[in-house]
């Protein structure tokens, strides 16, 4: 009588292989695939924190210097150009004076470079723009110019004097698109007390087509050649010596001037409204 169980669970389970065996067997015939969807999710916001300045031209690779008072903000200015056109001997002459080239250092320590030892380099000047806003909205930038003064002395002002920014040329990063289409001034020439000048543009009504965008991400107007300052730095190892040739400063033989420093200011304007009309 005991053997019967047995005997039972032995058919319960050939049965119950039969029966997978054939489920098995009519799956495999179906030729419709079963398909679900799920799905995946970021919510992206404005940047609210610190603004990085990134090095419009891969090398060298350096860190490029701080500005003191860059603006903060998803849409911000994080770097612009100071200018330093080094001694100069007064002259009765009309003089065009290129700029010392702009220095940046490959430590992440700048107070343990040295200008001996390789780690400062000469470096091209550039205004950066961030635009973080993740709303495509445009922006423009300007900039205007007070008179070169001087502190101290009889003839306190550089009459006559000014600037201009030469071969401006674009790096963009971080938008949808890998070239900008941005309106610019590949030629900026600046006079104190002129006001304002256009220096670039995102969208723009009165633009060519092509030239219209939205500037989101990073975007850097550069002046000068790094391969040449490099080639001008390996061949004097002077830094005072390496001159940016894009910049320049142009000062009038019959403007008087003093033995003195004479300094200026440049205002860089940025703002979330584009032009309709570019001068």
């Amino acid at each position: 009588m005991k053997r019967y169980p047995f005997a039972l669970a032995a058919t319960l389970s050939v049965m119950s292989l039969s029966s997978a065996q054939t489920i098995f067997a009519e799956e495999t015939t179906e030729t419709t695939p079963k398909n679900i969807e799920t799905t995946g999710t970021i919510t992206f916001t404005p940047a609210e924190g610190p603004s990085v300045v990134v090095p419009p031209v891969e090398e060298p690779d350096v860190n490029p210097p701080e500005i003191p008072d860059k603006t903060a903000g998803p849409l911000a200015i994080v770097h612009a150009p100071t200018l330093n056109f080094g001694k100069q001997e007064i002259s009765v002459e009309d003089k065009t004076y290129e700029m010392q080239a702009e220095r940046a250092t490959t430590m992440e320590n700048e107070e343990q470079a040295t200008t001996k030892g390789g780690d400062i380099v000469p470096y091209v000047s550039f205004v950066q723009v961030q635009d973080l806003r993740g709303t495509n909205a445009g922006w423009n930038l300007k900039v205007s110019l007070s008179a070169f003064k001087s502190t101290g002395t009889q003839n306190d002002t550089l009459e006559g004097a000014e600037l201009t920014f030469a071969g401006g040329a674009i790096n963009y990063s971080g938008g949808e698109a890998s070239e900008p289409k941005l309106a610019y001034k590949e030629k900026l020439e600046i006079e104190p007390g002129e006001g304002s000048s256009y220096v670039m543009t995102a969208k723009s009504a009165n633009v060519e087509k092509e030239q219209i965008g939205e500037g989101a991400g990073v975007t850097s107007l550069i002046w000068g050649n790094q391969e040449d300052l490099n080639s001008s730095y390996n061949k004097t190892n002077d830094l005072d010596k390496v001159v940016n040739k894009s910049i320049t400063l142009f000062v009038p033989g019959n403007t008087t001037k003093d033995a003195a420093t004479y300094t200026a200011t440049l205002t860089w304007e940025l703002t979330n409204t584009p032009p309709n009309d570019i001068e």
